[in-house]
């Protein structure tokens, strides 16, 4: 999809907007985020105790991006 707008603002618009969809997506990322932190905190608690039979980098190996 073609824009007049550069990329930069539409980061600024989507970041910052207060339409509908754009702060759902927002807080799904937050939410999503806050799961997937929990999740990685009670892995690496679980295999620091050594409960965990993995390793954490192979129960999370389907990961390829970090989380911020």
């Amino acid at each position: 999809m073609q824009t007049v707008l550069p990329v930069w603002v539409l980061q600024l618009m989507s970041k910052y907007s207060n339409r509908r969809n754009l702060v759902h997506a927002r807080h799904t990322e937050k939410v999503a985020n806050d799961v997937a932190r929990q999740l990685i905190d009670s892995k690496l608690d679980a295999a620091l105790q050594g409960k965990g039979n993995k390793d954490i980098l192979s129960l999370l190996g389907w990961c390829s991006t970090p989380l911020n």
